[in-house]
């Protein structure tokens, strides 16, 4: 979790059953792991007599922390994270009977192997323009837009002078999974390293053609440029192919960069000790909530949510928050309606009049909020958001529950039918 604690212990057992086997989702696993982490943190500050919120503050990750795996992170905003989402539901603050508010904090690092590679081409078209080539696939979480934003800052040209060729195995270069949140740190490296290739060349073709030194030069509104006189300068297009000094003597074109990338920090757990460095970048993040609950019914009204996220540098801001809305929205359906029920391994519930997702109707004012501290080593210093936004919300919303009616859950979702069970055995159950 992201919590800085000096001694931990882990069994970890693999079942066979006969249900249908579970495959990857937003979040990998962490969803259920951090839910865990997060009620329990609830449970230890009850028991402490501390306040939930202060509990996380005081324990939680900053520059310099250690992972349970002996991996050493920086640039964290954790607190910074937990602070802004208490402040958006003025946390602290009681709103009435059967209200509560609650808060979960969230860290996810991207899992890869050390040979997941980037790769990426860009071509200098005859006008001008650019060709952008990648392998990573397009699923909604704004990639595209993305890598062509970090292609026009690299070479300080318009976005729209860039023409991104969709993936495909005929012609685009490598790439090694769209998965894990890494698309924007991996794939952004590997286009930065194309357009350093690219300026390179481009500088080493006009660099004899206008007399003057290469480290002299720049890239600025489609050409060339001496940086000590702007009057001398060559067209992107003129450059495309080939150019010919007046001499006539020809120089060598076309310009064609390429970019690779590999994490070069990873490495293997110790099978005996678990110690290594296994998350290439860690974002930290924290969901707040207040719900309130009919007693006689067992309805959750969630009246708001919260959420923010470190994304180190937002390339697009408004992509940045669109992930924050989905994954929470995401994380809403597995907190209070996704439940796939199971008959000695028959699924009963195989469609979605049965299986329950969250519709506009039932989703609350949700406020997004994005945090930038830099990520040394990301592109322009982004790291990935597009899983962490779900983490948080499922334990954000059941710590809010426990806190409007006293009642603890350990498991999801939290259905009108379990709170009106839960609240019977409150009722009955003796005061010690």
């Amino acid at each position: 979790g992201a919590y800085a604690i000096a001694n931990v212990k882990t069994d970890c057992y693999c079942v066979y059953t006969n249900n249908p086997v579970g495959g990857p989702l937003r979040g990998f696993g962490m969803c259920e792991m951090q839910w865990g982490i997060e009620r329990q943190m609830d449970e230890l500050a009850g028991i402490l007599n501390i306040d939930p919120l202060r509990i996380r503050l005081i324990n939680g990750m900053k520059d310099g922390s250690s992972t349970a795996s002996g991996q050493t992170v920086q640039h964290v905003a954790f607190d910074r994270c937990l602070k802004a989402v208490a402040e958006a539901v003025e946390y602290g603050k009681k709103s009435g009977k059967y209200r509560g508010k609650g808060i979960a904090g969230m860290v996810k690092a991207p899992a890869q192997p050390s040979n997941a590679s980037s790769s990426v081409i860009i071509r200098l078209n005859e006008d001008g323009t650019i060709q952008l080539l990648i392998g990573s696939t397009e699923m909604g979480q704004g990639t595209l837009t993305a890598m062509v934003q970090i292609t026009a800052e690299a070479l300080n040209i318009p976005p729209e002078k860039i023409e991104l060729r969709m993936p495909d195995t005929d012609f685009t270069p490598y790439e090694w999974q769209s998965v894990g949140s890494r698309t924007i740190y991996s794939c952004g490296n590997a286009v930065l390293k194309a357009a350093k290739d690219v300026k390179d060349q481009l500088y080493a073709l006009a660099g004899p053609a206008l007399g003057v030194p290469e480290d002299e030069l720049e890239l600025s509104d489609n050409v060339v440029r001496w940086m000590k006189d702007h009057s001398k300068f060559i067209k992107l297009a003129e450059l495309a192919n080939s150019f010919k000094k007046a001499s006539g003597e020809g120089l060598f074109g076309p310009i064609i960069g390429r970019g690779s990338w590999v994490p070069t920090t990873l490495s293997n757990l110790d099978p005996e000790t678990g110690q290594g460095n296994p998350g290439l970048f860690w974002t930290f993040g924290a969901t707040a909530a207040e719900v309130e609950i009919d007693p006689e019914t067992g309805a959750i009204n969630l009246l708001q949510l919260a959420s923010v996220l470190d994304a180190g540098k937002a390339i697009n801001l408004q992509l940045c928050k669109a992930q924050l809305n989905g994954g929470a929205i995401m994380g809403l359906g597995t907190a209070l309606y996704e439940e796939l029920k199971l008959d000695r391994g028959r699924v009963l519930n195989h469609n979605y009049a049965d299986y329950k997702i969250p519709t506009m109707e039932n989703v609350p004012e949700i406020n997004c909020f994005v945090l930038e501290t830099a990520e040394e080593g990301g592109p322009f210093g982004a790291r990935g958001v597009g899983e962490p936004p779900m983490i948080g919300v499922a334990p954000a919303i059941a710590n809010a529950v426990a806190d409007a009616i006293g009642v603890e859950f350990y498991t999801f979702p939290i259905t009108p039918e379990r709170i009106v069970q839960a609240l019977k055995e409150k009722a009955n159950k003796p005061v010690l």
